[in-house]
């Protein structure tokens, strides 16, 4: 770790100090993870050849060999633009010229699966968009990633927003943290009858693909260890969705269920087109088209085990008494 300086106590304590506002902010925006029992660590360290602090977010532990949930995208991108909007960019320790250049300082996120590393160079958002071919659980049971801000005033400059952070989440998280615990209550039905099942609440979630911020609920059913029926379910979703409507959510496009007998569902991964064509040579894995915006890839991009599901379908697959092994219901509401 070349650029990376080894603390005494009282240095790092100053560092703790300095960043002690942001520390704070992201230990708040993970404590779902913290109270599921993941390992949440925020370490300060300085940029030695500048003297700037930056900061390390580590996420899971791979003492324990507990993988992390798909959902650890969301979370990271909701710290990434409250990092960014502060100031903040990635910071690359084997690549640093001492000169800022955005292209140079996209997030590298390290994630690891018993020891052993994977560092994804590309953009968070690419690294999100490939928890996507998973379901329950990410291929990690660790992932951190380290900023760090280029100008000097660092204390100074930040006050202003995490005035503003601070505020909106001291504001919104009381409300928030009621909205999220009502739905648990709603679906303690589910606990009755062995059903696994979590709620993730996400204030100022940044919505992949796009610069827009929507308060996030996702509700997963189903851990894939054995099939759900999901006859009689009817009244306990149709209580959840009147009042998510109520609080001014909607359900999200992708929102999704899955059971391994099914055949996979086949989309264009651009433009959600159903209308997609296998390459001539069948034995090819590459080469599949939209037929609509006339993209081609890899056979996994456009066929993925989770199929779409919509207010409509789900009580359709009620009342015909589906078997499911998962489902993410994700419901939007705009700031």
């Amino acid at each position: 770790m070349k650029y990376l300086k080894r603390f005494n106590e009282a240095s790092y304590e100053e560092l703790n100090e300095n960043l002690s506002e942001e520390i704070q902010w992201i230990d708040d925006a993970l404590l779902d993870l913290s109270d599921m029992g993941y390992n949440i660590s925020i370490t300060p360290f300085e940029v030695k050849s500048i003297g700037k602090p930056g900061l390390t977010v580590r996420i899971g532990s791979t003492i324990d060999g507990k993988l992390l949930p798909i959902s650890i995208g969301e979370y990271l991108l909701t710290i990434d633009s409250y990092l960014k909007e502060a100031g903040f960019v990635g910071f690359r320790p084997y690549d640093y010229d001492n000169t800022y250049s955005p292209s140079r300082h996209d997030v590298k996120v390290n994630a690891l699966l018993k020891n052993i590393k994977n560092v994804y160079e590309n953009e968070l958002s690419q690294f999100v968009d490939m928890l996507k071919r998973f379901t329950v659980n990410a291929p990690f049971d660790s992932v951190s990633v380290s900023y760090y801000k280029p100008e000097e005033s660092i204390k100074e400059d930040l006050s202003m927003v995490n005035m503003k952070y601070l505020k909106r989440f001291n504001e919104s998280s009381s409300d928030f943290t009621n909205i999220t615990r009502e739905c648990k209550d709603i679906l303690v039905e589910l606990s009755d009858k062995d059903i696994k099942y979590n709620v993730y609440g996400f204030e100022s979630a940044k919505i992949l693909g796009e610069e827009t911020y929507k308060d996030l609920i996702r509700v997963e059913v189903g851990d894939q260890s054995k099939v759900v029926q999901m006859r009689g379910m009817d009244l306990m979703f149709e209580h959840l969705f009147s009042y998510m409507e109520s609080e001014g959510f909607e359900l999200g496009k992708d929102s999704h269920y899955e059971n391994y007998s099914w055949e996979y569902h086949e989309a264009c991964p651009e433009c959600d087109s159903v209308s997609v064509s296998p390459p001539d040579n069948l034995q090819s894995m590459e080469g599949w088209k939209c037929n609509k915006c006339k993209h081609e890839g890899h056979q996994d991009d456009f066929q993925r085990p989770e199929h779409p599901i919509t207010k409509e379908d789900l009580f359709w697959s009620i009342k015909d008494n589906y078997h499911i092994q998962f489902m993410s219901l994700a419901f939007y509401r705009d700031k």
